[in-house]
This record gives C-alpha cells, sequence and structure tokens, in this order.
C-alpha cells in the first residue's frame, strides 16, 4: 500500500513535470560555478584598486572598494523585479542565460579598466544586466512539483552558499599566481562555462505570451505586488539579509580584538566565515525539506528563533573557537530562511507570474545587503564591536515577531504517503 502510493506520487510529479530534477541538478552546478567565480575577485578588490587603478590613499580605497560592491548591489536589486517579469513573458532559461553570459562579458570588461572609474561603470552594469539568483530560482521554482519545492530551493542555496565559500578561497590562491586582471579574466570564463551547462543541460516547455496579450510590464508588477502575503515575505527577506550581513565586515576586527594578533586575524576571520556558510550550505535542502512536510510558517520560526540564540553569544565570546563554533550553528539555521522563504512565494503566487514574484523578493536580499554592512557600521561606529551582534540578534527576533504577525502560510504539511515519497527521492533516469 505505501509503496504503491509513494510510486504514484513520484510517477505524478514526474509526469507533469519531467525534467525537474536534470533542471535543479544543472542549476544547482551553475549556481555554484557562477557564485564562485564573481567572488574570485573578493579578496584583492581593495588590493587592485590600490596597486593597479592608482588610487593611494588607504581611506580612499575602501570608499572606492565599498562603492563598487554596494553599487552593484543596488542595481542588481533596482532590477531585477524587470527581469523577473521578463521571464515570465519570454521565458526563465533564456533569462538565466543572460543573466550568466552578462556577469561573463562585464568581467571580462572589468579585468581591461584603466582606471576606477571605469571599473565602477562596468560594477554597475553588472548589477543592470545580472540577477542569475532571481532567475535561477524562478526556473526551479516553476519547474518543480510543489511537493518538492522547499527541497529543490534548498538544494539550489546549497549550491549557491558553497560557491560563496569556495570563490574566495580560490581568488585569494589564483590571484598572487596569476595576477588580478588574469584573475578577472578567469571569472569571466567560468560564468560563461555556467552558461553553456545551462544551455546544453536545461529544458523547459516554455510558451511565450505573444505580443497582443501581453500586459504592460508596470501593471505585470503591480499584479504581482497585490498577491495576499507576498509583501510580508519581501519583508522577511530584507529583515534576514540585513541581519545575515551586517556583521560580516566588522568580523576581522573583532577577531583582531579577540586575539591580538594582526599577523592572524584576516586568516581567522576567514574561517569564521567559511564556518557559517558551511553551517548554511549543509542545512539547506534539510530545512527546505522541512517547510515541504511541516508547512513554511513553522520552518521560517524554527530558522530564526534558532538564528538569534545563536548569534546573541557572540558578544559574549572571549575565544576564536568559541565564535567560529557559534558561527557554525548560525549558519546551520539560516541556511533555512532563504529557500523556505522562496518556497513560501511559490505556494502563494501563480506559476505563470512566479518569476515576477522571484524578481521582486531578489530586490529585497539584494537591498539587504545593500543596507546591511552600512547598518552594521553605523552600529560599531556609535556603541563597539560587540554590539554588532546584538543588532543582529535584535534584527532576527524583530523578523520572528514579524513572521508570527504577517506571513500566511498557504502550503499544508504533507500526508504521510508523500513525506515518505518525498524522503526516498526517484533516482534520475
Amino acid at each position: 500500500m505505501g509503496n504503491g502510493t509513494r510510486a504514484g506520487t513520484a510517477s505524478e510529479a514526474t509526469a507533469t513535470f519531467p525534467y525537474w530534477r536534470r533542471n535543479l541538478w544543472a542549476a544547482c552546478a551553475a549556481q555554484f560555478i557562477l557564485m564562485a567565480a564573481i567572488q574570485l575577485i573578493m579578496p584583492f578588490l581593495a588590493l587592485f584598486i590600490h596597486q593597479e587603478l592608482g588610487i593611494q590613499d588607504i581611506r580612499h580605497v575602501e570608499l572606492w572598494a565599498g562603492a563598487i560592491q554596494s553599487s552593484n548591489m543596488l542595481m542588481a536589486a533596482l532590477m531585477s523585479p524587470v527581469w523577473g517579469a521578463l521571464a515570465d513573458r519570454y521565458g526563465r532559461k533564456v533569462m538565466v542565460l543572460r543573466a550568466s553570459a552578462a556577469v561573463g562579458v562585464f568581467s571580462v570588461l572589468a579585468g581591461l579598466v584603466r582606471n576606477v572609474h571605469e571599473l565602477l561603470a562596468v560594477r554597475l552594469l553588472m548589477g543592470v544586466f545580472s540577477g542569475f539568483g532571481a532567475t535561477a530560482v524562478a526556473l526551479v521554482g516553476t519547474g518543480t512539483p510543489p511537493q518538492y519545492l522547499g527541497y529543490a530551493l534548498g538544494i539550489l542555496s546549497t549550491g549557491q552558499l558553497a560557491g560563496i565559500v569556495f570563490g574566495p578561497l580560490l581568488g585569494g590562491a589564483l590571484a598572487p599566481v596569476v595576477g588580478y586582471r588574469a584573475t578577472f579574466l578567469i571569472t569571466g570564463l567560468l560564468s560563461l562555462g555556467a552558461c553553456l551547462l545551462v544551455a546544453i543541460l536545461v529544458r523547459e516547455n516554455f510558451v511565450p505570451v505573444p505580443r497582443a496579450q501581453a500586459e504592460p510590464l508596470r501593471a505585470q508588477l503591480r499584479g504581482v505586488a497585490a498577491v495576499p502575503g507576498l509583501l510580508s515575505v519581501f519583508g522577511v527577506l530584507l529583515m534576514a539579509q540585513v541581519a545575515n550581513s551586517s556583521a560580516g565586515p566588522q568580523l576581522s576586527l573583532f577577531v583582531l580584538e579577540l586575539t591580538g594578533d594582526p599577523d592572524h586575524a584576516a586568516s581567522l576571520a576567514g574561517v569564521a566565515f567559511a564556518a557559517a556558510g558551511l553551517g548554511s550550505a549543509l542545512t539547506a535542502p534539510l530545512l527546505g525539506r522541512r517547510a515541504d512536510s511541516l508547512g513554511c510558517k513553522p520552518t521560517l520560526t524554527l530558522a530564526l528563533a534558532g538564528a538569534a540564540l545563536l548569534v546573541l553569544p557572540q558578544a559574549l565570546v572571549h575565544k576564536v573557537w568559541q565564535l567560529v563554533i557559534l558561527r557554525l550553528g548560525l549558519g546551520v539555521f539560516v541556511g533555512g530562511i532563504l529557500p523556505t522563504a522562496n518556497a513560501l512565494v511559490g505556494h502563494l503566487t501563480p506559476r505563470e507570474r512566479r518569476a515576477t514574484a522571484y524578481g521582486l523578493t531578489s530586490s529585497a536580499t539584494f537591498m539587504g545587503n545593500f543596507l546591511g554592512p552600512m547598518l552594521g557600521g553605523l552600529v560599531v561606529a556609535s556603541f563597539g564591536l560587540r554590539a554588532i551582534f546584538l543588532f543582529t540578534g535584535a534584527l532576527l527576533l524583530s523578523n520572528l515577531l514579524w513572521v508570527s504577525l504577517t506571513v500566511r502560510d498557504p502550503a499544508r504539511p504533507m500526508s504521510p504517503a508523500k513525506r515518505s515519497a518525498q524522503a526516498e527521492p526517484e533516482q534520475l533516469s
């Protein structure tokens, strides 16, 4: 009886979404490659500005590095809803290809710039034309059976997080060997490789909307923004990403305060960064799967509560190993927030509007990445380094309250048969 039901559930999913597993793993691999490629330049961006582009004053170097990084996030936040709406109109695969190709082209151009103004312009244009993450989520989120949505988006998130952890390690090793400009070229080639991977492996049965029937772009965005409950999820993602990114730029200074060793502070801070990323990468699919079986709202509540409980004690640590353990635990819970929120968006939004919805919520993530470091810097400047962890914990607890008061969870917990079917994912043929 159980086996028959399990086989039936898996067969129905395969019949309705025949390529969902193939597309998921292809998108996950492309996400890993692209995020690793983008992160290659992070370890040496300030050094490139200082040594290659002629900015000598270290204070000006820091300002330019911050402006170049944040401008990319800001433009991506502004443009993600537009690309999402175009994906609903012309297809999600074509938008993934466009985004990955744009990252490749602009990365190569960044390696050819002659001054910091040209680098800023290239990074601005990259933010305008990229948006791979939102379009990849839309591709997977519209082509996956509803009962597997949290699991699939968790797998996709793992590819993203693993790339974010691995990329700086690879970039830090490559740059001294091949040079800064050659590393930009490698970033571009890897990005174009991700584009080729999607082009070959991903299959999408999509019929473009006829021009005569297409809604105006503004009406399309307004219609999605009016979906009941969607703006609540926008708030969840914005607050979560502000909390997640606020402590990052201050972490190396905090490690220096703990150790008093300037020679090893950067490498130890890297370990603390990697610990959080590793925890998130390992647990994102597991918590995404829990969202499929228990519901999105309870899973979000668990993830936010666990993250808050593990970030607050970081203000009290006196040893680096204590910080690393707490950062690992923090990552375990933070890893569930993004895939669960994206699964909730998928359940709230009609399939034909889902890419537009993911573009809108992706704006919240980019805006959080833009605002988080600035707010974190203000907190540290006003109250000291340890206050950043109290600020982050307060944001997570506020987010938890926001979820409990505003989030509507249309997804119902799975039946035991469906949960059993999900526990044994079918193999790719």
